[in-house]
């Protein structure tokens, strides 16, 4: 294995019989001959699992949404759709998932900035929950939209607080941001929500970073949400009938990353919902990566095996294109993921090398330096912790790979929930040079 985080999410999530890696009560390498590689993998009873983890930890008065944007396969979704979970999207496109895996339109909340008409209008004809407005325009954008569809469309606000997110990789809020409206015009954005008749003004809203693994610095900006609920109630006789406190609670990735303490920010949490005054109030947390990411693997085959200089370079059939993040694409500093080779599993490592793709470009590297048993041709390699921000932040279309299959474990049950791409699929939608689009 690559190191002490790998060994620790195996022996947490996974198990191992007779060497090899098993996801519920099927090994992966039955899995791969089954259904081919590039492949993700994801297991069912993991994310409930995590979900339980999160209910235990804040009860039943706080209500959690799946961020959809960390996976967007609607057969992932649908678990948590089945456990009860509600959904956050930020699209149109997250809406048509949302629809597939099962959701109703008040399961859903709609959130990012930068929503076109298409977005309002899929939300409004769905009939959201609540549209987290980014600005005052945008109010006056779903306000239109909404009465010339003769809807009424709840809205909350999100709101871009003054100070940043202690512990989290990712800051989303402090000085000037593109996300939320400034604190100082929430109250009079309200009362405009408020006094629109096409409109029900649903609460606040926040999300001040990811990769967040300090809990009181988490618990310090929702404090800060509900001070700004009790101000708005009190002065402008307004009913913030709920507010989110987003999420970001942080989940180890590379080596020597903690876990978020979600007890203490459940215990946090709780102890400022009992003081709450208003007793009728709604509360909801939206997480992505801490549900989802310990539940699925990216895992691709070695073709290829070569020395160049003191380095022994494994080229594998999957990469960038299909896992952005496990090669460190929107990271400040380059770090694997943890790795591991699911048939030999308890080998021991006998050589540090390095992991490439077949992109035509150096960052194509899942890990300059993994420590693994030597690499033959055919060999699996299994990228840990890939249930979340894995093909939904990939570049898919660079140099026309196919997209890899999904797959969902649910104990010794086995499904494909994305059929595997083709070569042809990059031609899809285009137009050929020789056909009149105007016809």
């Amino acid at each position: 294995m690559n190191g002490n985080l790998a060994k620790n999410i195996i022996q947490e999530f996974f198990s191992v019989k007779n060497g090899s890696m098993y996801i519920g009560d099927v090994s992966v390498e039955s899995i791969a001959q089954e259904y081919s590689t590039p492949l993700y993998i994801y297991d069912a009873n993991i994310l409930r699992g995590r979900y339980k983890k999160v209910n235990d930890a804040f009860g039943n008065k706080v209500s959690v949404l799946f961020a959809l944007k960390c996976n967007s396969n609607a057969a992932v979704a649908n678990v948590f759709k089945s456990v009860g979970v509600g959904a956050e999207v930020a699209s149109a496109g997250e809406i048509e998932v949302a629809k597939a895996a099962g959701f109703n339109g008040q399961d859903l909340q709609f959130a990012g900035p930068g929503k076109t008409e298409l977005d309002i209008t899929r939300a409004c004809d769905f009939d959201v929950y609540c549209i987290n407005a980014e600005s005052s325009g945008e109010v006056e954008k779903i306000s239109t939209i909404a009465k010339r569809l003769g809807k009424k469309i709840g809205v909350s606000i999100r709101v871009q607080q003054p100070a940043t997110l202690k512990g989290a990789r990712m800051r989303m809020s402090g000085g000037d941001s593109k996300f939320g409206v400034p604190i100082a015009e929430v109250p009079e954005l309200c009362l405009k929500i408020s006094n629109d008749p096409g409109l029900i003004f649903r609460g606040l809203h926040l999300y001040a970073g990811t990769q967040c693994f300090d809990a009181d610095g988490w618990f310090s900006m929702a404090e800060q949400l509900f001070d700004l609920a009790k101000n708005i109630e009190s002065s402008y006789d307004i009913n913030v009938s709920h507010l989110n406190f987003g999420g970001g609670f942080g989940f180890p990735v590379f080596d020597g990353d903690a876990e978020f303490d979600v007890d203490r920010a459940g215990k946090l949490l709780n102890q400022l919902i009992a003081s709450d005054e208003n007793q009728k109030r709604e509360y909801f947390i939206e997480l992505g990566r801490y549900l989802a990411a310990p539940a699925g693997i990216y895992l691709s085959k070695v073709v290829d095996v070569k020395q160049s200089g003191e380095k022994q370079h494994v080229i594998l059939n999957g990469g960038m294109h299909h896992h952005a993040a496990a090669v460190g694409v929107g990271s400040l500093m380059k770090r694997s993921f943890p790795i591991v080779m699911p048939e030999r599993i308890d080998e021991p490592a006998d050589t540090n090398q390095c992991l490439g793709g077949p992109l035509c470009l150096p960052a194509d590297e899942i890990s300059a330096k993994a420590s693994l048993p030597n690499a033959v041709v055919g060999d699996l390699v299994a990228v840990l912790v890939s249930g979340a921000y894995g093909l939904t932040f990939s570049p898919v279309l660079f140099l026309g790979h196919p997209l890899p299959g999904e797959v969902l474990v649910d104990g010794d049950n086995t499904k494909l929930v994305r059929q595997p791409g083709k070569p042809e699929d990059i031609l899809r939608g285009q137009i050929p040079p020789d056909s009149n689009v105007h016809e």
